[in-house]
């Protein structure tokens, strides 16, 4: 291991949506910036990849014009068992993107910026003065702890994971799914087999379902999850072959994001949404916010302090005995009120 401090201002920690958003702000406001990630190719978790206008806004996304790798949606299907219901057309509800390649691209830009890019590498120790990783130690003055619902970093810091949603994944051809429409994300409500969760079946660019299903750990074990999965894709008539699963925790228990010169966003801050589980716009708006906080010390974020709000009265409401199962069983009607619609889309999708 190397001795040599490489110093810079601040560590991102995780090429993910939230660290590529304070890596992103950090360099335009004048910073050293340099992005660790234990992956050489960031982004292959279980995600549907769904960014509605608050997120592709911030993603530089334009739904009119989407890149190779994003599809835009104008439709959303919502099913319940009371039944079920599309949202629009009346504009894009969503550009459906594949992660990897998204990240790759912000990724370029990044190092186009001048931002030091360490992929494929570790982060395995805090101390005083940086960061220690599997090859060597960087100095920096601030890090930023974005690794996502396992952060390496909250656990060095000595913080408990918090609550969080199990999910899982899969994707298959059209064909395998005969059931569903190729050109329209759809969600399902179906408290019987995924308790407080949702599943999801998002099409893609390349012309690929991506088909998924995520619960409360709360309210779901693995071994319930994975059951009501398959029974899920059973149910709507999915032949799922041999298709590889990708699983994943994500993580909805804010419980903080400053702590000294340690900075948590997106999913290592616990911000993604309590009731879906989407984080991508948490992401990009928690890990500009923590950048600022960073660039501008005495600045505290309204932003993060909304979030953490909203959070701390969802999990009350969810957690109230049959209320949250009876919300996720309406959700079609309720959706039908328009301003319940734009709510939940600015909320939480």
């Amino acid at each position: 291991m190397s001795n040599t401090p490489s110093p810079c201002d601040v560590v991102v920690v995780g090429a993910g949506p939230a660290g590529l958003a304070a890596a992103e702000a950090l360099v335009a406001g004048g910073a050293r910036v340099a992005v660790l990630d234990r992956h050489a190719r960031p982004g292959g978790k279980a995600c549907g990849g769904g960014l509605t206008a608050s997120a592709w806004e911030r993603a530089h996304v334009d739904p009119a014009s989407p890149p190779p790798y994003g599809k835009t949606c104008d439709a959303l299907d919502v099913h319940s068992p009371l039944g079920h219901r599309r949202l629009g057309p009346g504009g894009p509800l969503m550009v459906v993107v594949d992660r990897r390649a998204w990240q790759a691209a912000l990724l370029a830009r990044l190092a186009a910026a001048g931002a030091l890019l360490r992929l494929g590498e570790r982060v395995t120790g805090l101390e005083q003065r940086g960061v220690v990783t599997e090859r060597g130690r960087l100095a920096c003055g601030a890090i930023v702890a974005a690794d996502g619902a396992s952060s390496r970093l909250r656990r060095l810091a000595g913080l408990e994971p918090g609550p969080g949603i199990r999910a899982l994944q899969i994707s298959v051809a059209p064909a395998q799914a005969p059931g569903v429409d190729p050109d329209v994300p759809a969600v399902w409500f179906d408290p019987r087999r995924l308790g407080l969760g949702y599943a999801w079946a998002f099409p893609t660019a390349d012309g690929s379902i991506r088909l998924g299903a995520g619960a409360d750990a709360r309210s779901a074990s693995a071994e319930r999850l994975a059951r009501g999965f398959r029974e899920w894709l059973a149910a709507i008539g999915v032949d799922a072959g041999r298709a590889a699963v990708a699983s994943g925790t994500i993580r909805c228990g804010y419980a903080g994001h400053r702590f000294g010169r340690l900075r948590l966003a997106g999913d290592a801050a616990g911000l993604a949404s309590p009731v879906t589980g989407e984080g991508i716009a948490q992401a990009l708006a928690s890990g500009a916010e923590v950048a600022r906080e960073i660039l501008e010390p005495g600045y505290r974020s309204p932003i993060l302090e909304a979030l953490a709000a909203r959070h701390r009265r969802t999990r009350e409401l969810l957690s109230t005995p049959f209320l949250g199962a009876a919300l996720f069983a309406i959700a079609p009607p309720l959706l039908g009120i328009r301003a319940v619609r734009e709510a939940a889309l600015r909320r939480y999708a």
